[in-house]
C-alpha cells in the first residue's frame, strides 16, 4: 500500500516449496485486461482484482507440467503470450474467456534463454534477445530463425534489442552495436 507504506506477503497456491519452489517469482507482466501474470520456478500464476481485492490463480496446464520451471514472459498488441520456460520450450498462449479453457496454442523447443521480447511491427514478427544470438519470430505461423548479421558482434548473448527505422540496436557485454 503506498498510501500507509506497509507490505503484507499475498498467499497463493503453492506447487512447490523444493528449492525456489513457488515463493521466487521471476518475472511479472501487466496485461491488456489490466490483470498480472507471474513465473516462479514451480508455476505461472494470474493476479486479478476483484472489488478492490485480489486473487492469485494457477494460471494455464503448462502448471500440471512436473519439474518445469518458467522465466520471461511477454504479451503482444494482439494479445498473444510468450512464456519461456528454463529448459527447452517456448510456450505461446491466447487467453480465453473461460479459465476452464486451456490457453496453450503452441509449445514450441526452444533451448535458448530469452533476456528480452521486443516487437518488430514493420516486419510483423517477434524478436527475441537470447543468450545464443537474436532470433525472430514470425507472428503469422509462429517459425523461429536465427537473425544472420554480415558482420555480427562480437558476442553471442544479446541482453537486449531495440529496433529504429531500419536499425537494430544491440545490446551484450562488450556494449551498444548498431
Amino acid at each position: 500500500d503506498i498510501i500507509t507504506n506497509r507490505l503484507h506477503k499475498m498467499s497463493y497456491p503453492v506447487f512447490s516449496t523444493e528449492l525456489f519452489g513457488s515463493s521466487w517469482v521471476q518475472d511479472i507482466i501487466r496485461l491488456q485486461d489490466q490483470s498480472f501474470l507471474f513465473t516462479t520456478f514451480a508455476g505461472v500464476y494470474r493476479i486479478y482484482s476483484k472489488n478492490g481485492e485480489y486473487d492469485i490463480q494457477p494460471f494455464s496446464a503448462l502448471n500440471k507440467k512436473k519439474f518445469t520451471s518458467f522465466a520471461a514472459l511477454f504479451q503482444d498488441e494482439a494479445g498473444t503470450i510468450y512464456i519461456k520456460d528454463l529448459a527447452d520450450r517456448l510456450y505461446i498462449l491466447k487467453i480465453a474467456k473461460e479459465q476452464s479453457v486451456d490457453p496453450v496454442i503452441l509449445s514450441i523447443p526452444f533451448p535458448p534463454q530469452v533476456n528480452q521480447f521486443y516487437i518488430d511491427t514493420a516486419n510483423n514478427s517477434i524478436l527475441l534477445a537470447t543468450n545464443f544470438g537474436l532470433y525472430r519470430q514470425n507472428r503469422n505461423d509462429y517459425t523461429l530463425k536465427k537473425v544472420s548479421f554480415t558482420k555480427p558482434p562480437p558476442f553471442i548473448s544479446i541482453s537486449s534489442v531495440i529496433k529504429t527505422g531500419d536499425k537494430l540496436w544491440l545490446f551484450g557485454e562488450k556494449g551498444l552495436f548498431c
